[in-house]
C-alpha cells in the first residue's frame, strides 16, 4: 500500500508546488515557503486528532524523536525555499527535476544516519531514476559534455541543494517515526508531522514578524490560494510521512519521482511551457524506475 500512498503524495506535492509558483509572483520566497507550513498546520492537527479518535495508539516522544524532528524541520524549510528559488531560473518542470536527486542522496545518507539497507533491485531502480533526472537536466542539448558545464549554473546548484534539503528532511522524518517504539506507523507519522509543521510555522512566522512584515500582509491578501497550497502541502506530507514510516526513504523517494509526470502535465497545460523530446525520454526512464519497484513488491 505504500506505493499508492507515495504516488498520491507526489501528485499532491506537485499541485502544492504549482500553487507556490503562482504565489511567488505576489510573495517573497519566504512568504511562498511559509504558506506550506502555516496554512497546513490546522489540517495536520485535525488529521492527528481524527486518528486518535479512531483508536490509533502511539508512545510518548523522547529526546531522539525531537532531535530528528528539529533536523527534518530545518532541512525541509531549506529544501522548499531552494525549490521555489529554482523556479526563478528555469521552467517549472526543470526546476522540479533538479530537486529529484533525492533518492540517491537518501540511499547514501539514509544508510549512514539511520542504517537503511536497500536490496539490489532497489538500487537498480534508483540508478535508472537518476539517469532519467540527468537526461531531463540537459533537455535542450542532449549532450553529455554539457552536463558537466551545466553542473555549475545557478539553476543546477540551487536545485541540487534543494534535493539535499528534501532528502535530509525525509531521513529525519523516518528517524523520528522509528524512534517511537511500539507506535503504529500511521500515527507515528502523524505525530511527527504535527510537531514538525508546528516548529516550522513558529520559526518562519517569527522571522517574518522581525524581518518581512509586509510579506504577512501580502499573504493575507492571497489567502485563498495560500489555504489551498497549505491543504495540499499537509495532505502530501501526511502521505509522504506515512510511506516513509513503512519503507526506506530512498525507495519511497524513487516512487515519488512520479511527480515528474505530474510536473510535465502542469508545465505543458497550466504554465503553457514547451516540453522537448529529451524531457519525454527522461520522464520515460523515471517511469521505468517506478515500475521496477512496483513489480518487485
Amino acid at each position: 500500500m505504500w506505493i499508492e500512498i507515495t504516488v498520491a503524495a507526489a501528485f499532491l506535492q506537485n499541485l502544492r508546488s504549482a500553487l507556490q509558483k503562482r504565489l511567488k509572483a505576489q510573495l517573497s520566497t519566504t512568504g511562498a515557503t511559509f504558506v506550506r507550513f502555516g496554512f497546513g498546520l490546522p489540517f495536520a492537527v485535525v488529521y492527528f486528532l481524527t486518528l486518535q479518535s479512531f483508536g490509533f495508539t502511539t508512545t510518548t516522544p523522547n529526546l531522539i524523536f525531537f532531535g530528528y524532528v528539529v533536523f527534518a524541520a530545518i532541512a525541509q524549510i531549506a529544501g522548499t525555499a531552494l525549490l521555489i528559488l529554482a523556479f526563478s531560473y528555469r521552467n517549472f518542470l526543470a526546476a522540479t527535476v533538479y530537486s529529484k536527486t533525492e533518492p540517491i542522496i537518501a540511499a547514501v545518507f539514509g544508510f549512514l544516519i539511520i542504517g537503511d539497507v536497500l536490496n539490489p533491485i532497489g538500487l537498480v531502480a534508483i540508478l535508472i531514476g537518476l539517469l532519467g533526472v540527468l537526461v531531463l537536466s540537459i533537455s535542450d542539448t542532449g549532450s553529455i559534455r554539457r552536463i558537466m558545464k551545466r553542473s555549475a549554473i545557478p539553476s543546477a546548484l540551487v536545485g541540487l541543494a534543494s534535493g539535499f534539503g528534501f532528502a535530509f528532511a525525509a531521513i529525519g522524518v523516518r528517524g523520528a517515526a522509528l524512534s517511537l517504539d511500539g507506535a503504529e506507523p500511521i500515527l507515528a507519522a502523524a505525530l511527527t508531522l504535527v510537531w514538525m509543521i508546528t516548529l516550522q510555522t513558529v520559526a518562519m512566522a517569527a522571522y517574518m514578524l522581525a524581518c518581512e512584515r509586509r510579506t504577512l500582509g501580502a499573504i493575507a491578501k492571497n489567502w485563498p490560494t495560500a489555504l489551498l497550497a497549505g491543504f495540499c502541502g499537509a495532505a502530501a506530507s501526511i502521505c509522504w510521512f506515512t510511506a516513509m514510516a513503512m519503507q526506506p526513504v530512498a525507495l519511497v523517494k524513487t516512487v515519488g519521482q512520479s511527480e515528474l509526470l505530474f510536473a510535465y502535465a502542469a508545465s505543458l497545460w497550466w504554465f503553457r511551457e514547451r516540453i522537448s523530446r529529451t524531457e519525454l525520454a527522461g520522464c520515460g526512464l523515471v517511469v521505468l524506475s517506478v515500475l521496477i519497484l512496483v513489480r518487485s513488491g
